[in-house]
């Protein structure tokens, strides 16, 4: 009866409901490719995903949200989303333990159901050089997440000495990346590119959702 719009339903001639919307806070889960690290240390793609995601998780947590982290190379680990300063510190911690060896060793593409709640947002920090990575992050969307990925590539291969041969491979690696990024759209996964110059915050605001806002 509280939901009734009395003048509304008056106006009408029948009853009229106010719908509100769902305030409930965002889930979003940072994930970050740890298969591949191609560039220097502290400046290659793998330390960009961990800035990015350490950004992101700072901000998301600044507005209220719930986040959690996974992060998935030649080890899994995780932690489920949360929120609140000691959360922050240990989301920080998980960050930062990515290059660390402990944890659990797998091959497997396929992220645990504890660590990705339904409907969570899923920000995959990656630069999609590898197969199981690719791999990991069409699992999650086929899961029934909204998933999006932050590129981390700012380069191409290196070519080396000019000729021929090494001109007809960057055109088909160049070929197999805009192949590889059509897939992931078909498939609902849109691929943000993140250049170092570049404002983090502009380039989630690419994909909808800027690290200033909500999910939900």
């Amino acid at each position: 009866m509280r939901d009734l719009n009395w003048k509304a339903s008056g106006a009408r001639g029948r009853p009229h409901v106010t719908t509100r919307a769902d305030q409930r806070q965002a889930e979003i889960v940072l994930a970050v490719d740890a298969f591949t690290d191609l560039g220097a240390r502290g400046r290659g793609t793998l330390d960009r995903g961990m800035r990015g995601a350490a950004a992101m998780a700072t901000a998301y947590l600044r507005a209220g949200d719930r986040v959690g982290i996974v992060a998935f190379g030649g080890v899994l680990r995780w932690l489920a989303p949360g929120q609140g300063g000691l959360h922050f510190h240990r989301l920080a911690e998980a960050v930062m333990d990515v290059r660390n060896p402990r944890g659990i060793a797998s091959d497997v593409v396929r992220v645990p159901r504890s660590a990705l709640p339904p409907g969570a947002l899923v920000i995959v920090f990656s630069p999609l050089l590898d197969d199981r990575a690719v791999q990991t992050v069409q699992d999650l969307r086929r899961r029934g997440n909204p998933v999006v990925v932050i590129d981390t590539l700012d380069r191409e291969p290196p070519a080396g000495e000019r000729d021929a041969t090494t001109d007809l491979s960057l055109r088909l690696w160049r070929l197999d990346r805009r192949a590889l990024l059509a897939g992931l759209a078909d498939l609902g996964i849109p691929v943000v590119p993140w250049s170092p110059a570049g404002s983090l915050d502009a380039a989630a605001g690419a994909f909808g959702h800027p690290i200033r806002g909500r999910h939900s």
